[in-house]
């Protein structure tokens, strides 16, 4: 019972974390929309580069942001990937806590940072999106509001939709997590070092902080290879992803990106892999 009650605990100490950092970009984001929307479809060629260096970001606030910038066609293709494989949402905080984890973090962030542009432009260039088609109509689109509601109670009410989606995912993950035991994901993993890269992403993928903190700490316990850790890291992008898949874009272009994602994590995680081995 006492474990359950901790589960609880962590479920909402997560989404409260998660609300009020969305809460805060929400805000931001409404007042300086116009600003923001005009500065991407500027900087067009650079929004990957843009968007990973947002992904940096620690927790996943971010990523859903910008995920709801994507729903509205206010970023492209490959920016909003940029975003999700730069995301590490806890893991970066843990690993600059950890003196001995200092110089893989930040070799974590380069990879992360140069491999998200790189692909996020590759992307855009392949698609060949660009950013000057834009519906400036459903930019402010409630402007017959008070100010009040624009920049208060409207990013207040997205941000406690949010918290709810965080909350009820922390809560079903730290469940399952519970009746599997973190001891027997650890030994799987320890024994499954060559697959671990592949294992790891598919951890990264489930929508929760809780898996970029296992994925972490595996690697801190020496339970995974650096590789391993990489691509599990650039598949997480918190409770982003689970935004993206509500977003109203069409099931084709969310697919694309997570299926990306999936792809050029593991690519990039064995090519790491491989190196290592003549290091």
């Amino acid at each position: 019972m006492d474990d359950l009650l901790d589960i609880l605990q962590d479920s909402i100490l997560d989404s409260s974390k998660v609300f009020f950092l969305a809460l805060i970009i929400f805000i931001i984001f409404s007042l300086f929309e116009h600003k923001l929307v005009s500065f991407f479809k500027k900087q067009n060629k650079l929004s990957p580069l843009i968007g990973a260096s947002l992904g940096l970001i620690p927790e996943c606030g971010v990523s859903v942001v910008t995920a709801r910038m994507y729903s509205f066609s206010f970023i492209s293709t490959g920016t909003i990937f940029a975003v999700f494989f730069a995301s590490s949402d806890e893991a970066l905080t843990i690993l600059f806590t950890n003196s001995k984890t200092i110089p893989s973090g930040l070799l974590l962030m380069g990879i992360k940072l140069s491999c998200g542009f790189l692909f996020g432009f590759l992307i855009d260039l392949f698609l060949k999106r660009k950013l000057n088609d834009f519906d400036e109509s459903k930019i402010h689109k409630y402007d017959d509001e008070n100010n009040l509601e624009k920049y208060l109670i409207h990013p207040f009410l997205h941000a406690l939709e949010i918290f709810f989606y965080v909350f009820a995912v922390s809560l079903i993950f730290g469940i399952v997590i519970y009746l599997i035991g973190e001891e027997k994901i650890y030994h799987f993993l320890e024994i499954n070092k060559y697959s671990s890269v592949l294992y790891s992403s598919i951890i990264g993928f489930i929508p929760n902080c809780a898996s970029s903190v296992l994925i972490t700490n595996l690697y801190i316990n020496n339970g995974i290879p650096f590789a391993a850790l990489v691509s599990g890291l650039c598949m997480n992008s918190g409770i982003g992803v689970l935004y993206l898949l509500k977003c109203k874009r069409s099931f084709k272009a969310k697919s694309f990106i997570i299926l990306s994602l999936f792809i050029l994590s593991n690519v990039v995680g064995y090519v790491i892999l491989l190196i290592s081995q003549f290091i």
